[in-house]
């Protein structure tokens, strides 16, 4: 179950939950599809919605959820919302919430190379190419920085000082 914490304006959020038996804790069916409400930091009701059981012949208590992340459900860029669901199992609530937040989204190296041809030297861009080449790390084109994802992480080698007794 969950919700990523990071979601790019314009795509749809996708969040799913389990629902348990409150005595068993075993997973149970809930007693009705669960329900969330979206809400935005300063906690106005943004948004509500029901989940829809996933694959009810092979699995119990599997919902999921989503919700479009636009300007018409009155999302904005660089906010924080939270999500609350709640289900009924067995005449007993159980809820669950989580928080995400909302931003522009990522831009390929290809996309930001092709930005700054517009105001930089075909030098500097071919120097950039290189540096990127140098790092020894696996970068195709359609690699997406500067955004939401970890950046790749290049280990350095140690340096060890000679010891000069």
């Amino acid at each position: 179950m969950g919700c990523p914490p990071r979601i790019e304006f314009g795509s749809t959020l996708r969040f799913s939950i389990t629902t348990h038996d409150p005595e068993t804790a075993d997973l149970t069916n809930a007693d009705s599809d669960p329900k969330f409400r979206l809400y935005d930091d300063a906690m106005n009701l943004v948004g509500t919605g029901e989940m829809a059981q996933v694959d009810p012949t092979n699995t119990v208590g599997y919902y999921y959820g989503a919700f479009d992340c636009i300007e018409s459900n009155n999302i904005s860029v660089d906010k924080l919302y939270h999500i609350f669901i709640s289900a009924p199992v067995n005449g007993v609530y159980g809820a669950i919430s989580y928080t995400f937040a909302v931003d522009k989204g990522m831009i390929t190296i290809e996309a930001l190379l092709d930005a700054l041809s517009t105001i930089l030297a075909p030098e500097i861009i071919s120097a950039i190419q290189e540096a990127i080449r140098n790092l020894h790390i696996s970068i195709s084109p359609e690699t997406k920085i500067l955004g939401p994802c970890p950046r790749p992480v290049v280990q350095m080698p140690k340096v060890v000082k000679p010891d000069c007794k």
